[in-house]
Protein backbone atom coordinates (compact mmCIF):
# COMPACT_ATOMS: atom_id res chain seq x y z
CA UNK A 1 0.00 0.00 0.00
CA UNK A 2 1.11 3.59 -0.23
CA UNK A 3 0.04 6.89 -1.65
CA UNK A 4 -3.27 8.46 -0.83
CA UNK A 5 -6.87 7.45 -1.34
CA UNK A 6 -7.35 10.65 -3.32
CA UNK A 7 -4.59 9.62 -5.74
CA UNK A 8 -6.08 6.13 -6.00
CA UNK A 9 -9.48 7.56 -6.93
CA UNK A 10 -7.87 9.98 -9.37
CA UNK A 11 -5.93 7.15 -11.00
CA UNK A 12 -9.07 4.99 -11.27
CA UNK A 13 -10.95 7.83 -12.99
CA UNK A 14 -7.99 8.53 -15.28
CA UNK A 15 -7.79 4.87 -16.28
CA UNK A 16 -11.48 4.86 -17.17
CA UNK A 17 -11.02 8.00 -19.24
CA UNK A 18 -8.15 6.41 -21.18
CA UNK A 19 -9.84 3.02 -21.75
CA UNK A 20 -13.53 3.96 -21.99
CA UNK A 21 -13.75 3.57 -25.77
CA UNK A 22 -12.82 -0.11 -25.54
CA UNK A 23 -13.75 -1.16 -22.00
CA UNK A 24 -16.28 1.37 -20.73
CA UNK A 25 -15.93 1.70 -16.96
CA UNK A 26 -14.31 -1.68 -16.34
CA UNK A 27 -10.95 -0.19 -15.35
CA UNK A 28 -12.56 1.43 -12.31
CA UNK A 29 -13.77 -1.93 -11.02
CA UNK A 30 -10.50 -3.68 -11.83
CA UNK A 31 -8.41 -1.12 -9.94
CA UNK A 32 -10.54 -1.38 -6.82
CA UNK A 33 -10.57 -5.19 -7.12
CA UNK A 34 -6.78 -5.02 -7.03
CA UNK A 35 -6.60 -2.97 -3.82
CA UNK A 36 -9.62 -4.53 -2.10
CA UNK A 37 -7.52 -6.58 0.34
CA UNK A 38 -5.43 -3.58 1.38
CA UNK A 39 -8.31 -1.99 3.32
CA UNK A 40 -10.47 -3.10 6.23
CA UNK A 41 -13.52 -1.47 4.64
CA UNK A 42 -12.90 -0.23 1.13
CA UNK A 43 -16.03 1.94 1.23
CA UNK A 44 -15.05 3.73 4.44
CA UNK A 45 -11.29 3.77 3.92
CA UNK A 46 -11.14 5.02 0.31
CA UNK A 47 -12.95 7.45 -1.97
CA UNK A 48 -14.48 4.65 -4.06
CA UNK A 49 -17.86 5.44 -5.56
CA UNK A 50 -20.33 2.56 -5.30
CA UNK A 51 -22.21 3.93 -8.32
CA UNK A 52 -19.06 3.91 -10.50
CA UNK A 53 -17.94 0.57 -9.11
CA UNK A 54 -21.32 -1.02 -9.86
CA UNK A 55 -21.33 0.33 -13.41
CA UNK A 56 -17.82 -1.04 -13.95
CA UNK A 57 -18.70 -4.45 -12.53
CA UNK A 58 -21.93 -4.65 -14.51
CA UNK A 59 -19.96 -4.00 -17.69
CA UNK A 60 -17.18 -6.40 -16.65
CA UNK A 61 -19.39 -9.40 -15.91
CA UNK A 62 -21.32 -8.83 -19.12
CA UNK A 63 -18.15 -8.66 -21.24
CA UNK A 64 -16.12 -11.18 -19.18
CA UNK A 65 -18.59 -13.59 -17.49
CA UNK A 66 -15.97 -15.38 -15.42
CA UNK A 67 -16.44 -16.72 -11.86
CA UNK A 68 -13.45 -14.66 -10.71
CA UNK A 69 -15.27 -11.45 -11.69
CA UNK A 70 -18.60 -12.62 -10.23
CA UNK A 71 -16.90 -13.50 -6.93
CA UNK A 72 -15.30 -10.06 -6.57
CA UNK A 73 -18.57 -8.40 -7.48
CA UNK A 74 -20.25 -10.38 -4.70
CA UNK A 75 -17.49 -9.44 -2.20
CA UNK A 76 -17.87 -5.76 -2.95
CA UNK A 77 -21.65 -5.67 -3.26
CA UNK A 78 -23.23 -3.57 -0.58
Amino acid sequence: MGGSVEKLESFANYAVQKTRSEDGNIAYARIYMHVYGDYNDIFKDTKVSWRKLKIGFDEMVKKYPDNWNFNYYAKLHV
